[in-house]
């Protein structure tokens, strides 16, 4: 496994964790649908729509350093029913267990990026370096600073950045490319599937259903109906104790801020044309013609 190490991740953390057969890792790049995708899975492994308890209790990040690893693996370690685990690694970094079920979404990088830059807002550095500094037996790594650009600004550094991935996958274009490209690489791989958050959005029908097939999870066409309803954003908003990690006030200073924007995000705006098709030209290069159109779901790949 590739070693990645940033001010909130330690990979090595997945070297001493003790697996079950039938663990889901639900792994995406930050801003790219992990909650959303956790409630879901949440609903259909649980077979409960009253979660009872946070989602970061549930669906531990178990390569974050907001807990100590002795808290996740123990509170791994109680759980009885189908456990999923969130993590935002590259898939080159977690164990291969032909058993495990990989669940991966991704989402435009521009979406994702402007939405970091929303949660980032929406952090407390002093808090956060106070708290991994408690619950680590280590003294916690620098966090990044806040973005002091404008939104535009912000997209063009990120989209030209070459920073070296530290298993956050949100440093820049080159960092986000290279989660996708650890995926893509193992897309053909049974026990590997990749969803995209535009089609999660456009047809969540039909992408639970998938979803639930994938798991073996049967549904009829009433509970269908319902995880679909309280997979909704609208539906998820109003849960944010349940339905936000760490939502009770250790890392967000908003939960309820967490669900700000979702969906497209307003970066036409933002770039000319060309900058707009750089990014495709870019991605491209990074991860090759067909991942980079997929990932970008509007041609911008093609064009040129």
């Amino acid at each position: 496994m590739r070693t990645y190490t940033g001010p909130f991740i330690d990979s090595s953390r997945w070297e001493r964790f003790q697996p079950r057969p039938d663990d889901v890792l639900i792994a995406t790049p930050p801003k790219c649908g992990t909650t959303w995708m956790q409630h879901i899975v949440g609903m259909l492994l649980m077979d409960t729509f009253e979660a009872g308890q946070p989602l970061s209790r549930r669906s531990p990040w178990l390569d974050a350093l907001f807990a100590s690893e002795r808290e996740v693996f123990e509170t791994l370690a109680a759980q009885t029913h189908r456990r999923f685990i969130k993590t935002h690694l590259p898939l080159d970094g977690l164990p291969s267990h032909g058993s495990w079920t990989y669940i991966t979404v991704f989402r435009h990088p521009l979406d994702a990026m402007l939405s970091a830059r929303d949660q980032r807002e929406n952090m407390d550095p002093a808090h956060l370096v106070k708290l991994i500094a408690e619950v680590n037996d280590r003294p916690p790594q620098a966090l990044p600073p806040r973005p002091q650009t404008d939104p535009a600004t912000y997209l063009r550094n990120l989209i030209d950045s070459d920073a070296e991935p530290n298993g956050h996958s949100i440093l820049g274009l080159a960092d986000y490319a290279n989660t996708l490209r650890a995926a893509w690489e193992r897309r053909h791989e049974p026990n590997v599937h990749l969803f995209h958050y535009d089609e999660m959005s456009n047809d969540l029908g039909g992408q639970v259903g998938r979803l639930a097939g994938l798991l073996g999870v049967a549904l009829d066409a009433e509970r269908h109906r319902a995880i679909v309803e309280a997979a909704t954003l609208d539906a998820m908003r109003p849960r944010v104790r349940e339905t936000v990690p760490y939502a009770d006030g250790s890392v967000f200073k908003d939960a309820e801020a967490f669900f700000r924007g979702g969906g497209r995000r307003g970066w036409p705006a933002l770039l000319t044309p060309d900058e707009i098709s750089g990014v495709g030209h870019r991605l491209e290069a990074l991860v090759g013609r067909e991942a980079a159109a997929w990932v970008l779901q509007d041609g911008a790949a093609r064009n040129g």
